[in-house]
């Protein structure tokens, strides 16, 4: 297949643009967003998405500054043969047709759909569900998308570069089949099947005899736990039984007497502590009210200094606070000037704002005046259009009419009739019998005709045979089936035939066959023309009437700015250009834009000013507030320290009262730590002489007794059940079973690993032999890096039938490394000679040639790198691929291309 020109029209930015390629290199630049990008993707989805797709595929397409559908024209050869496609996305309603250019023949609907795959060598054109899934891998190893460039193909799922067709390919390359001979073959599905007895995917397969070795261990292996674990208790339940034996020995003859000893001691230590607690609690009362007085002058005097830390306070406020009140009373009467001159440039803007909208809305009635006359004359077009389509179609309609009626299941049963005559006549020949005279010495007749020796006759009816005067044989052809039933059947096969024929209305076989085809011709044309009828040349004239209708209206809402059109008018002639328009109308929306954005921030000053007015103000109202409740607190700290004096005296009299009052306290307190220390002394002496604690002692004792009791009495009857069968014994056979089950698991086990090990050898003897598929390809890596690597290009790749292609590497001085460790550039170049070597491979199915796309894909490659990636894309050439490449920097590929195309920023 190779690209020969299109045409894009209503497709994101492009209104209407024709490109035609060079068979060779195309060269397509422009600057960012000049939609180089966007016209690959136009024709990626016009070869591999159907004109009947919705959704978000044929959304991105659409425009949104050209009036019309998405519609994209492609010819391109393929098979020995021209096609132009063209598709016009319109929904569900959207149209396709095919041309074969070359054997004048066009068809259209999913009828043409179904011809593209086919020549695309795709199952089928994409719907709008499978785009979302299927689209993206439509030919990505061909037609690289900006971005992609660096990326490794191979990582991808299989058929991402077509696997099964690349792999078909090179087997018919020469060679590379993988050769298992019958017997092989045998061996290894004998092998895989005892494997998959026994094992999945996942692991060992449940219920598979395997299986059942493994839990038959285990089964064996949990029975012999299971005994010792029970000889274990056994042995357990033995030691403590004589452990408890002799807790219940120590607990009877020694911890019970020493605890009732101990609690006898204790009762007396008591009677102690209890005399010297009572003293202690006289002490204390006897402390209490020197302590209260004590406290009293302290209060006192931490009144006093509180009061006149708070008037020193209060007064460093009410200067702060005065000060305050005058710089706020100066900046509100600054921010009031500041809003009213704020208040008067807003109002300004705002007539400005005002006069700009109503020239906008002019602006945009002219622009709605130009689109609806575009409109008008559109509609008129279309409808001359239709009805010159109309009017073929009658004339086609005509003509169909004209001709003898027939349908392809006739004809086919009229070329049965003629081949079921043909095989009657031929099987009646068969029939007939050879006679030779080789020698003879007497007279031979056939039917009273003489034979001479050497002639030769073939006879297909009965005949009398004369040999001589008394030799009479009759002679009668057909083997089976007699001549005359022969006859018979080719007569009425003939009959027939012309009995069809007749009923049809022709005379020949050649007559029906041409009349066929053009009732087919004719009908493929009227498909071809759609369903144009009058009711669309109705709807049209509905359309058009309703745009004079509105062309009225336009002229009505143009009077009510009558005002402002004549202020437009006085500053220079109307335009009647769309592009002028729509760029006055950019100029004063953007004039509208920033005066709004004027105003706003207008408006936001103001209200900040105002909210900054409202703050001072109330700031000030509070710190006047502030300042009378300060002098409040003043005067009534003021005369709570004059109360203070006149109760308790000055600060000197309270400090000496507080001396007097320490003396005291102190020998008391003196008094009391020295019985506090002998009280201490005592309860360190009796600190277990708490009665309760050995009661509680003696029970928990008698409680552990009885609990020892009956766990001596449990453990001994569990003694008894466990000792009902010999434990040792019950090891004994559960070993010896272990050890039997064991070894069947073995048996089987090795078995098992001698199947893999048969199929891994098997395997690694088939992978030799898949080599041979990524050698081919290997070798035409090399071949194009040749010019990029001085010292010539070696290349690694790895094959699975399962996985695909893998693991490409590249040989950069002693060493190989993979993809991922390359430099952004050779990513770059190794990724386009794997496309390229693809491509080669691939295009015996595609007429000997593949158009490859690089959409801005050496962009990490230096000004000498590019001329060596020109030599490699002219090899691709030679070996008869298609390169189109395109770049947002053509100076760099000055002279690289056979066709240049240069974008302009729309």
């Amino acid at each position: 297949m190779r690209l020969i020109d299109c045409q894009v029209l209503n497709v994101r930015l492009h209104s209407e643009i024709s490109i035609n390629f060079s068979p060779r290199i195309t060269l397509i630049g422009g600057a960012n967003e000049t939609g180089k990008s966007t016209l690959i993707e136009a024709l990626h989805k016009t070869l591999f998405l159907k004109a009947t797709a919705t959704g978000a595929p044929i959304e991105e397409l659409r425009s949104k500054l050209h009036i019309g559908h998405p519609t994209i024209r492609i010819r391109f050869e393929a098979k020995g043969k021209t096609y132009n496609l063209r598709k016009c996305f319109t929904g569900p309603s959207g149209q396709i047709s095919l041309h074969n250019e070359t054997d004048r023949e066009k068809i259209s609907g999913p009828c043409a759909e179904d011809y593209l795959a086919d020549i695309l060598r795709v199952k089928e054109s994409l719907g709008s569900r499978q785009a979302k899934t299927l689209l993206q891998h439509r030919w990505a190893h061909l037609w690289v998308k900006q971005g992609n460039a660096g990326v490794d193909i191979l990582k991808n799922d299989k058929n991402y570069y077509e696997f099964d067709s690349l792999i078909t390919q090179l087997g018919k390359a020469g060679g590379v089949a993988i050769q298992q001979s019958a017997l092989d073959q045998s061996v290894i599905k004998k092998i895989e099947n005892a494997i998959e007895e026994n094992f999945t995917s996942r692991g060992i397969k449940k219920g598979s005899e395997f299986w059942q070795r493994q839990k038959e261990v285990k089964d064996a292996e949990i029975a012999l736990e299971a005994a010792q674990a029970k000889l274990y208790e056994y042995e357990q339940l033995s030691e403590e039984l004589v452990d408890i034996g002799k807790q219940l020995i120590h607990l009877q003859n020694i911890d019970l007497p020493r605890v009732i000893k101990e609690k006898k001691a204790a009762l007396n230590r008591l009677e102690t502590i209890k005399s010297l607690e009572n003293k202690l609690n006289l002490a204390l009362k006897g402390i209490e009210p020197t302590q209260m007085r004590y406290k009293t002058w302290q209060d006192s005097l931490k009144h006093h200094n509180d009061i006149l830390e708070k008037i020193n306070q209060k007064e460093k406020e009410k200067i702060r606070l005065k000060k305050e009140c005058k710089e706020q009373k100066e900046k509100e009467l600054s921010l009031s000037k500041e809003l009213e001159i704020k208040q008067k440039h807003c109002a300004n803007l705002k007539l400005t704002l005002e006069e700009n909208e109503k020239r906008r809305d002019l602006f945009d009635i002219l622009a709605e005046q130009h689109i609806n006359f575009e409109a008008i004359n559109r509609l008129k077009n279309e409808l001359e259009e239709m009805q010159k389509v109309l009017k073929t179609k009658k004339t086609l309609e005509k003509k169909l009419s004209s001709l003898t009626k027939i349908s392809r299941k006739e004809l086919i049963h009229l070329k049965e009739l003629e081949q079921q005559e043909r095989d009657y006549r031929t099987r009646k020949e068969a029939m007939a019998t050879s006679i030779e005279i080789l020698a003879t010495d007497q007279s031979i007749y056939l039917n009273k005709e003489e034979l001479l020796k050497g002639e030769h006759r073939k006879i297909n009816e009965p005949v009398d045979l004369y040999i001589g005067d008394n030799i009479y044989i009759k002679i009668k052809p057909g083997v089976g089936e007699t001549q005359d039933n022969a006859d018979n059947k080719e007569l009425d096969s003939h009959r027939e035939y012309i009995e069809l024929l007749s009923k049809l209305g022709f005379s020949s076989m050649k007559l029906a066959e041409k009349v066929f085809e053009e009732r087919t011709a004719i009908e493929q044309q009227l498909l071809a023309l759609g369903l144009s009828k009058g009711k669309n040349i109705e709807v049209k004239l509905s359309e058009l009437e309703e745009c004079n209708l509105k062309s009225t209206e336009i002229k009505e809402r143009l009077f009510s700015l009558n005002k402002y059109l004549q202020d437009l008018l006085k500053e220079g002639p109307l335009t009647t250009k769309r592009i002028e328009i729509e760029n006055q109308r950019h100029n004063i929306k953007k004039i509208l834009s920033h005066t709004s954005s004027s105003i706003k921030q207008a408006e936001d000053d103001i209200k900040q000013t105002i909210s900054n007015l409202e703050e001072l103000k109330k700031a000030r109202y509070e710190n006047e507030s502030n300042l009378k409740v300060v002098n409040s607190e003043l005067n009534s700290f003021r005369k709570n320290l004059i109360s203070l004096k006149k109760e308790c005296g000055d600060y000197q009299h309270i400090k000496n009262q507080i001396i007097v009052m320490e003396r005291q306290f102190n020998k008391s307190e003196n008094h009391i730590k020295a019985i506090k220390k002998e009280l201490q002394e005592a309860k360190i002496i009796g600190i277990e002489a708490d009665t309760s604690k050995f009661e509680n002692e003696i029970d928990e004792l008698n409680l552990k007794r009885t609990n020892l009791i009956a766990q001596q009495a449990a453990g001994k009857a569990r003694c008894e059940d466990i000792s009902s069968d010999d434990p040792y014994e019950v090891i004994e056979k559960a070993k010896v079973q272990l050890e039997t089950v064991t070894a069947d698991y073995l048996t089987m086990k090795h078995l098992s690993d001698a199947h893999k090990l048969l199929q891994q050898l098997f395997g690694n003897v088939q992978e030799i032999s898949r080599n041979r598929y990524s050698q081919p390809l290997t070798n035409s890596i090399e071949n194009y890096l040749k010019p990029l690597i001085s010292k010539g290009a070696s290349a690694q790749l790895n094959f699975d039938q399962a996985n695909g292609f893998n693991g490409i590497k590249i040989l950069r001085g002693k060493e190989f490394y993979a993809f991922n460790e390359l430099s952004g550039g050779m990513k770059e170049q190794l990724a386009a000679a794997l496309r390229l070597s693809i491509a080669e491979v691939l295009k015996s199915e595609h007429d000997e040639c593949l158009p490859v796309i690089f959409d801005d894909s050496f962009t990490n490659s230096d000004p000498g790198r590019i001329i060596l990636i020109k030599q490699m894309l002219i090899k691709a050439v030679e070996h008869g691929l298609q390169i189109i490449l395109l770049t947002c920097d053509p100076k760099a590929y000055k002279g690289f291309a056979d066709k240049n195309i240069l974008l302009n920023q729309h």
